[in-house]
Order: C-alpha cells, then sequence, then structure tokens
C-alpha cells in the first residue's frame, strides 16, 4: 500500500498518535520539498511551506487519481499521463455556489478534445480518461471565499458519487484558511471522515 495512503488509513481508524506524527514527519522528509532545521539538542523544525496539490502529487505519484491516454488518429502514436490530482475548475458557479460535483466528474472522463500531436504536427489526438480506485479533486474558490460571501459548508458537498458504474464515497476535505492574494499567508486544513470497526462492523462519521 502506498505509505501516504497508509499513513491516513491508519489516522481514520486510530486517530493521531505519536507514531503517525513522525510518519507524517518521515513522509515529508522523503517527499524532498522541505528541510529540516535543529531547534536545540533531539528537537528539529520542518518548514511545511508548501502547495497542497504539489505534494499530493509527488506522494501519489505511483495511484494517480485518473489514467490520460492521448492516442493521435493519424500516426497512432500513444502517450499515457498519471494524473494523481483532477482539476475541476468548473465546480463553483459566478455566484460562489457549488455545482453538481457528479455531472462535471462526468463530463471530465467522457468529453473528446482533440489535441495538437507532437509526431505529426496536426491537431489529431484523442484523449481519454479513465477513473481510478480513489479520486482527489481539486477546485479554487479562493475568489468566493470573502468574509461578505457566503461559505461553502462540509453538507453542501455530496457524499457519494456515480460515475458510470463506479461508486465512490467521500473521505475528507481539504480547506484553505488564509489570503490567496498574500504570499505565505494561510493554513491547509483537513476534515476526516471518521472510522471506528466494532466487530465486524465498520461504523463511519
Amino acid at each position: 500500500m502506498n505509505p501516504f495512503i497508509r499513513l491516513c488509513k491508519d489516522v481514520a481508524l486510530h486517530g493521531s498518535t505519536s507514531i503517525t506524527y513522525q510518519q507524517r514527519g518521515n513522509l515529508l522528509l522523503e517527499s524532498e520539498f522541505f528541510k529540516k532545521s535543529p531547534v536545540e539538542s533531539g528537537t528539529s523544525m520542518l518548514d511545511a511551506n508548501i502547495n497542497i496539490i504539489s505534494l499530493n502529487n509527488k506522494l501519489l505519484s505511483d495511484i494517480p487519481s485518473s489514467i490520460q491516454t492521448l492516442e493521435c488518429t493519424i500516426c497512432n502514436t500513444k502517450t499515457v499521463f498519471h494524473d494523481a490530482t483532477i482539476i475541476l475548475n468548473e465546480l463553483f458557479n459566478s455566484s460562489g455556489h457549488l455545482e453538481d460535483i457528479n455531472k462535471y466528474l462526468n463530463k471530465y472522463i467522457t468529453e473528446k478534445k482533440e489535441k495538437w500531436c507532437p509526431n505529426c504536427k496536426k491537431i489529431s489526438r484523442n484523449s481519454i480518461r479513465v477513473l481510478q480506485e480513489h479520486i482527489l479533486l481539486e477546485t479554487d474558490v479562493f475568489k468566493y471565499n470573502t468574509i461578505n460571501e457566503n461559505k461553502i459548508l462540509v453538507n453542501d458537498i455530496t457524499s457519494k458519487l456515480f460515475i458510470g458504474k463506479e461508486r465512490f464515497s467521500l473521505q475528507s476535505i481539504i480547506s484553505y484558511i488564509g489570503d490567496s492574494d498574500v504570499k505565505n499567508m494561510g493554513h491547509y486544513v483537513t476534515h476526516c471522515k471518521r472510522v471506528k470497526v466494532i466487530g465486524k462492523y465498520i461504523i463511519t462519521w
């Protein structure tokens, strides 16, 4: 199992412990995005200033959200991309209200767009996207996230996604608190669905 997914599963099942905090620190160091600075004997500080999507793309590179195949209809050149993150910037309308996630995710995998082929130098490549076992969706709502605008509530986000014959369940939401226009000012917060195993039953809340 991917180490990051294993850590998320452990936190969902057992909550945060000193071990999971240490595992998280090790994952951040192994991502090579961060540097460790000694504070005092036996204690180090980790500068965790990074865009969360860049970090997820690194940690989930081996288990992407979707696999995109571009195939040229003229020269048959095929290129495969592993997309760790699915970007859906259309999820929020001009009023800042949340649109139907199912609708736009279905559009993401079914929409056919011709793209330029670097081999035959023509716009002749078709795109095919296939969702994988988990999906990480990203959308920017900074311009709507102000004091004077309506906030997006957790209850506004659907807990079930039906994409073709596949069904996905919402497990967590990552939100950003801060000013997107001010450099280095902000904080990411994750809201996770908790899981408790009682006998053979799995209870979530």
